[in-house]
């Protein structure tokens, strides 16, 4: 089946599936030139014959990407990351191109697969149990990751790996989204327009469907090396972790990973305690892909780590403040409805993270949740202690 086709009869379904997806979003719009999901909704049909046509001339092009700059509040001296966001209509064409390629590319998929577990819609669960596993063979672990992963891809490299994967009726789509780069709009700060700028026609845009789909072909080959290596590792995304027999052997085997990844261009932090590259003996704990591999009761499990809890905390601290609220414009109401906004976000990160203390973080969760909602009635001047229980559930059950 061509790609035409298949958006034809899966168009409708597809949308739904993206629509819920970014039901929060539902009416937001990035920028001014976008649509947002709502208005995009209203011509549904439209939107579909007018895709149907540049699909079937191979004239479909991705527009420019909208960029998020993201600060990092707590080390404001590191580089802030740029995000960038495509259009709602090119999100949902690289959606139901993903798809597409699952049903009609499956060798090649179920390849990338076994090599890259981002590719997998449950990757990340089946990547720590790996881990996990391997974590008990081994001793001693060298974990790293690949700096500046995304930013560094050559393109014309990636451009040769798809054209050799790639059948010829979605390869123009392929290569419209590899070159495809962010806006600048006007009123950003000249800081981050250069910032925008130093990335402008090289590498790939964090942010977008697609991209953990052109990594993973970018990395094919290096995959295909590590296999012949015979190291027993695991690799997500730019997320790289070995498990070896010793402290030597690790500083070896970072040696011969770091020269062959040079050979794309791409490179590793250095060995360090502070860097993104360290080698963890035994029984020590390891810190991967969000959470804790930690040595408890003579085995290791998964668990999620402390400072999780201290970022929601200062994340519901900031919203006890009721100056800085009126300022933001947030009543009693919606401060209520934003701190359990952050409590349920955390909730649905960490859900599947089959952790040994999943119970005791949702409890600690709750607490959190309950101290400050207890700090903002202690601004307003009142004590919670003395509020009824059945007047709290009044003022803040939103059942």
């Amino acid at each position: 089946m061509f790609f035409k086709d298949f958006v034809k009869e899966n168009f409708d379904e597809k949308f739904k599936i993206f629509k819920q997806k970014n039901i929060k979003n539902y009416d937001k719009k990035y920028h001014t030139n976008y649509v947002s999901i709502k208005e995009f909704e209203n011509n549904l049909n439209v939107q579909l014959e007018s895709l149907i046509k540049l699909i079937e001339t191979q004239s479909y092009r991705f527009q420019k990407l909208y960029p998020v700059i993201i600060e990092n509040k707590k080390n404001p001296s590191k580089k802030p990351r740029l995000i960038c966001i495509p259009t709602v209509r090119d999100r949902l064409v690289q959606m139901i191109l993903i798809d597409y390629i699952a049903q009609n590319l499956k060798h090649e998929l179920a390849v990338l697969k076994s090599n890259d577990f981002s590719v997998s819609g449950v990757g990340i669960f089946r990547a720590r149990q790996k881990a996990k596993d391997l974590r008990n063979t081994k001793p001693f672990v060298l974990k790293t990751d690949i700096a500046s992963f995304f930013d560094n891809l050559v393109r014309a490299t990636l451009l040769k790996e798809i054209r050799e994967n790639i059948p010829t009726d979605i390869l123009y789509l392929f290569e419209s989204i590899i070159c495809c780069d962010p806006s600048i709009p006007h009123e950003y700060a000249k800081t981050h327009k250069k910032l925008i700028e130093s990335k402008i026609g090289k590498g790939v845009r964090q942010g977008m469907p697609l991209s953990p789909l052109l990594a993973s072909f970018y990395l094919n080959d290096f995959d295909n090396w590590l296999i012949k290596q015979k190291y027993k590792h695991v690799r997500y995304a730019d997320d790289l972790i070995f498990f070896l027999d010793s402290e030597q052997q690790c500083k070896e085997v970072f040696e011969l990973v770091f020269q062959e990844l040079s050979n794309l261009g791409l490179t590793l932090p250095e060995i360090d305690e502070k860097s993104k590259t360290q080698i963890i003996s035994e029984n020590e704990t390891v810190n991967f892909l969000g959470l804790d591999l930690r040595y408890e009761n003579l085995k290791y499990d998964w668990y999620i780590p402390p400072h999780v809890i201290e970022n929601v905390r200062d994340n519901l601290s900031h919203l006890t403040n009721i100056n800085s609220n009126i300022k933001m414009k947030l009543n009693f109401s919606k401060t209520i409805t934003r701190m359990e906004q952050i409590v349920s976000g955390y909730q649905h990160c960490y859900s599947d993270a089959d952790s040994k203390n999943l119970k005791d973080f949702n409890n600690r969760l709750q607490k959190e949740k309950e101290d400050a909602i207890s700090l903002l009635f202690q601004g307003l001047g009142i004590d919670i202690k003395k509020i009824h229980p059945q007047y709290m559930k009044f003022l803040l059950d939103s059942n």
